[in-house]
């Protein structure tokens, strides 16, 4: 989260749908939202980086699976959910397969996806029950890879995330206004914690937190 707060992004290709998503997104305190309807102002919007997507499987222009993967590439910690019409059994099977944080059916009561926003904002996940088996496949998973995930402060998450975007310690020192020593000492706690050698395992580690 930034310091404006939450920033989501609603992708969803009819425009009253999507104002909708917005509306009810926009009623949780400290969110703000911007929807976009079309891929043109979509590609455009990709270089910023937001704290959650709420994204429709079927959006034109768009490859949804390639978007995601662009999404955890580039946003590693941002939230992802599923918001679809198309809830059929090999619908809820292929999302097993992307690393998302929840999926809502639009045949669902509109407070399905109220729970399932408040619940990705507050770091969990939720699937409603028609996508299920993507749930239970995403618990499964998370089981067998028996994640430990140490317990940083938020000046060692801000480090983090400027490391993971590439970002030098002088640059990181300056985004953050502290001096490079700082960010050097927070590296050195951070590599400790997460036991890697260096910078790019610290990352990798990092990416593959449960969020």
């Amino acid at each position: 989260m930034s310091e404006q707060g939450w920033q989501v992004l609603v992708v969803d290709d009819h425009p009253i749908v999507c104002e909708g998503v917005k509306r009810i997104v926009l009623q949780r305190k400290n969110v703000s939202c911007t929807g976009v309807s079309d891929a043109e102002t979509l590609e455009k919007l990709l270089d910023k980086v937001f704290d959650m997507y709420i994204i429709d499987l079927e959006f034109p222009g768009i490859d949804s699976r390639k978007l995601v993967s662009c999404l955890r590439k580039y946003a590693p910690r941002c939230r992802i959910l599923i918001y679809s019409m198309h809830d059929e059994p090999w619908v809820a099977s292929r999302l097993s397969d992307l690393c998302i944080d929840g999926a809502v059916s639009k045949n669902s009561d509109v407070s399905e996806l109220c729970k399932a926003v408040d619940i990705l904002l507050e770091g969990g996940t939720y699937f409603d029950r028609f996508f299920l088996p993507a749930r239970q496949k995403k618990n499964c998973l998370a089981d067998e890879t028996h994640v430990v995930v140490p317990e940083l402060s938020s000046r060692e998450k801000e480090v983090l995330v400027c490391l993971s975007q590439g970002m030098s310690t002088s640059e990181t020192a300056e985004r953050l206004f502290i001096s490079p020593n700082t960010v050097k000492t927070h590296r050195k706690h951070l590599m400790e914690k997460l036991e890697a050698k260096n910078v790019a395992e610290l990352i990798a580690k990092w990416k593959r937190w449960p969020l």
